[in-house]
Order: C-alpha cells, then structure tokens, then sequence
C-alpha cells in the first residue's frame, strides 16, 4: 500500500507533525518566507483543488455555524416551530460572508500545507500530488471526508439534544 512506502511514511510523519497547537503560530511566523516559496505554493494549491480542502472546510464551518444559529433559535423560543424565514435570511447572510472569508481561508491552508511539507522535496510532492489523483486515492478521501462529516453532524445533533 502508498502509505507504507518511504515517501508514504515521511508524508503521514510531516502531517503528523504539522498537527500541533504550536504550529498555527510557527505557521504565522513564518508566512512570509512559506508563501516566498512559489513552486511549494504551486503544489499546495494543486492539493487543496485535488482534495477540495478549502471547500470542506468551508462548508464544515458553515454546517457548525448554521447549527449554532438553529440552536440559539431554539433556546430563545422552546417548543415554537423555528422560523424559516429568519433561517433561509441567515443561510443567505452566512453563504454571502464565506465567499468574502473564502480568500482568507485559502491563503490559510495553502500555508499549512507549504508548512507541512516544506522538508520534502518537490519533486516527492509531485509523486504524492499523482497518487493523491488515483481513484483509490480519490475514494479514500472521500471516506474521511463523509467520515468527518458523519462524525460533525453527530456532535451537532448531540448538541441540539443535550446528550
């Protein structure tokens, strides 16, 4: 299997790295220098297209942030029926401002992923970005994306119930 290969383990070692609390600060520290680095930068939005990153975490945050407002909807007014109206204007104004946060939140994750991998060749990436295009590469992603919003939907309705 690819994530057994050298190039496999140094990937998922890179990504584990990358996955701590300090790095969002190492990250703002280093901007600059991480988007100086074009051809890295290159790679990193051919990722974030092939895997639709920023697009899953778009619509992540907006899944969280509607449920927010439908829960707040609800505690301000128990046991009356939630008001379409008001949550169709809310989508609207929420749909309006993601598009305008859109740039930002590209900007942020072309960075964690220059970030990332930035002690791996390019030309490695360029063999990591290939087989991230292969259909079993493509289906697994998926996986973990269903998988992620499985498990989000799940918190949100635990949420909405109190259990």
């Amino acid at each position: 299997m690819w994530f057994d290969s050298p190039l496999g383990k140094r990937i998922s070692q890179a990504e584990a790295d990358a996955s701590t609390p300090r790095t969002y600060q190492q990250i703002n520290a280093s901007a600059t220098k991480l988007l100086a680095d074009k051809p890295r930068v290159q790679l990193a939005r051919e990722q974030d297209r092939v895997q639709h990153t920023t697009e899953t975490l778009m619509q992540s945050r907006k899944t969280v942030v509607l449920a927010s407002f439908v829960k707040v909807l609800q505690l301000m007014s128990p046991g009356q029926p939630l008001p379409a109206k008001e949550i169709n204007a809310f989508k609207a104004q929420l749909a309006a401002r993601f598009q305008q946060a859109r740039p930002q939140l590209e900007r942020a994750t072309i960075l964690h992923l220059v970030y990332t991998y930035r002690h791996i060749g390019t030309a490695s990436l360029r063999q990591y970005l290939a087989f991230l295009q292969t259909p079993p590469a493509q289906r697994f992603h998926e996986d973990v994306i269903a998988g992620l919003e499985a498990v989000t939907r799940q918190a949100l309705v635990s949420m909405e119930t109190g259990r």
